[in-house]
């Protein structure tokens, strides 16, 4: 699922590749690439803290194949990857 998130001030916009697992930022006054965070696994959504400098996005703490065989339930954290803009 590809999705984009524009930030509270609107400055920037976040977009993700689920086939690289990529968050990509775009500023949005140049409309240029302002970097990108890659991710240990998918990300379901996203979202910026309410003064624009943070990204929270929850990823599922239990996601390697082998683990995927075990009784294993996915803990999710929105703390886990951040972005500092």
């Amino acid at each position: 699922m590809t999705f984009e998130v524009l930030s509270p001030d609107k400055s920037t916009t976040l977009t993700y590749d689920p086939n690289a697992l990529t968050f990509y930022f775009v500023d949005n006054s140049t409309e240029a690439s302002s970097g990108s965070v890659a991710l240990p696994t998918y990300a379901g959504m996203a979202l910026f803290s309410p003064d624009s400098t943070m990204v929270y996005a929850p990823t599922p703490t239990c996601w390697s194949a082998d683990r995927a065989r075990e009784r294993c339930r996915p803990s999710m954290s929105p703390m886990q990857h951040h972005h500092r803009l």
